[in-house]
This record gives structure tokens, C-alpha cells and sequence, in this order.
């Protein structure tokens, strides 16, 4: 099978990155893969440079050979896609409902995939795409950095750890409201972001973004992300519990959970996902 999996860019740490770097790795290994981005190649990004090491095709210019399936994440791609490409069955992947994530309705679109259950409910309740062109399919985490080998716990103060950019407006009142409450609580908390938000407490701390998250995932109490997010997923993959937080598309702190480990984490099992990818690919061809 030859597969096309184009989305907007996977230079850097993000999850959306990270997403596609795991999604290409395991499609690589059972499938004729080439991976195309809207944003040029960086040859010297972390996650480029595993790919390439992988011996994954990447391109940033639209290839014209023919594939039997094109996955496609992100608007800007999905277009660029639809424009250039006929007579291909395409997936859609939508990774948010909070973001400029909005599904390109096109019949010439044969499915959809949400990354959590929310974005299923989105796809077919406010976008009114028939639930048989709809599939729930995991974001893949990869399980053998991702577990409860070396989880550590030390005798300090209870510890907690956020992923992501804080200066972006769409994570910032999540932040700043974690951030007063370990302040409140006497709690450390470890912001993991490139940029960065002077709030004055010395329980405040930045750690370096860096590949391995999973040695700092293994030594915190709980983490914290937005919705059902990435960071989740991982933890929980350590059986880290982890503080969800329901915003709204202006970045407004809807809800708060704090969940545990569920069996969730066996289904996003990079490997389980790639296999309910190439099922799902099969029946559309």
C-alpha cells in the first residue's frame, strides 16, 4: 500500500509534531510511506533527524507519483490536497476543537478521524458528518519510553508538570491558574516550554524542552494539559494521574478533572493505532 501522509509541519517538539513523527515511524515499517510537510525540512530538527535515521521519505514538495491513500492533518494541508489530488480515497485527521482545526467539509473527503472522543462528538454533531465516516482513533503514544519502568519518587514537595507554550493565549489562563494553585497548595511545578511567563515564585520552575519527556513525566506527581491532550496520555502511560482542563475556543477554563490511569492508555499504543489506521485505510480502498 502506498500512503501519503501530509500534514503542516513536524520540525519541533510539539504535539501535533510529535503525532505525525510517531504516526510515520510505525506506518514506515508496513507500508510504502512518504511523508510530505507544507513547511520546509529543517535536516537538523530532533524529530527530522530520527526520521531520516528511520529511512522515512520526506518531502516538501508535493509528490506526483499516485498513492492508493492520502492522510491529511490540518486545514491548510488538507486544501493544498484536495487541489492538487484526485480520484484518491482521503483521511482527515482532526486533532482539536479548540483551535483552527475546522474540518474541511469536501465529498471528496472518504473519512475523518478524531484524536479523542469530543472531536468525534464535534465532527458529528455540529458539522453533521455521517457517524459511518467518523472513526475514534487515538493520538499514538510510544509505549516503550512511555511506562512505569524507573518511575521514580522522591521525598520533596508534591510536583506537578505542564507541556506546553505558555505564552500561547489559547494554554495561558490554564497556566495561570495551575500556577496559583501550587503556589496555594505549596506545590512545585515544572513548566516544560520554549517560552516563558516571569511569575515570581520560586515554586515556579522552567525545565528544558528536550526529546526524552518521558525521564520528567517519570519523576512528577501528576501533570496537567488541556482536554485529552498529549501529555495525558503519556502520563497516564506512567500511571501518572493528570489534571484535565475543559477550555473553551478562547482559551476559557470550562472544567477541571483530576483523572487516573484508565485502560485508555493500552488504546493509544502507537503500534494499536497504526494497526487501526491500516485497517481503516483498507476498507476505503
Amino acid at each position: 500500500m502506498k500512503v501519503l501522509l501530509a500534514c503542516l509541519n513536524v520540525n519541533g517538539l510539539g504535539g501535533s509534531e510529535l503525532y505525525h513523527y510517531e504516526l510515520a515511524k510505525e506506518l514506515h515499517s508496513l507500508c510504502e510511506l512518504t511523508l510530505f510537510t507544507l513547511r520546509e525540512i529543517d535536516p537538523n530538527d530532533q524529530v527530522r533527524v530520527r526520521l531520516t535515521e528511520l529511512g522515512v521519505k520526506q518531502t516538501s514538495t508535493l509528490p506526483s507519483e499516485d498513492f492508493d491513500i492520502i492522510v491529511v492533518s490540518q486545514p491548510q494541508t488538507t486544501q493544498l490536497i484536495l487541489n492538487h489530488y484526485a480520484n484518491i480515497p482521503i483521511v482527515s485527521i482532526i486533532h482539536s476543537e479548540v483551535r483552527a482545526e475546522d474540518p474541511i467539509l469536501d465529498s471528496r473527503i472518504t473519512h475523518y478521524i478524531g484524536i479523542r472522543q469530543s472531536i468525534v462528538d464535534m465532527l458529528v454533531g455540529a458539522y453533521k458528518i455521517d457517524k459511518n465516516k467518523v472513526s475514534l482513533i487515538y493520538n499514538p503514544i510510544d509505549k516503550s519510553r512511555f511506562n512505569t519502568d524507573l518511575c521514580l519518587n522522591f521525598n520533596r514537595k508534591t510536583t506537578g508538570l505542564f507541556v506546553g507554550e505558555v505564552l500561547d493565549p489559547i494554554r495561558f489562563k490554564t497556566v495561570e491558574h495551575l500556577v496559583k494553585e501550587c503556589i496555594g497548595r505549596d506545590w512545585e511545578l515544572l513548566l516544560m516550554s520554549n517560552s516563558k511567563y516571569d511569575f515570581g515564585h520560586p515554586n515556579i520552575r522552567y525545565v528544558d524542552k528536550t526529546w526524552n519527556t518521558e525521564d520528567t513525566v517519570k519523576q512528577v506527581d501528576f501533570t496537567a494539559g488541556i482536554l485529552l491532550g498529549r501529555t495525558t496520555l503519556e502520563s497516564w502511560c506512567c500511571d501518572v494521574p493528570s489534571y484535565i482542563y475543559e477550555i473553551d475556543i478562547q482559551g476559557n477554563i470550562l472544567n477541571i478533572t483530576l483523572d487516573k490511569p484508565y485502560n485508555i492508555k493500552n488504546l493509544c499504543d502507537s503500534k494499536y493505532v497504526v494497526k487501526q489506521h491500516l485497517e481503516l485505510y483498507k476498507t476505503l480502498l
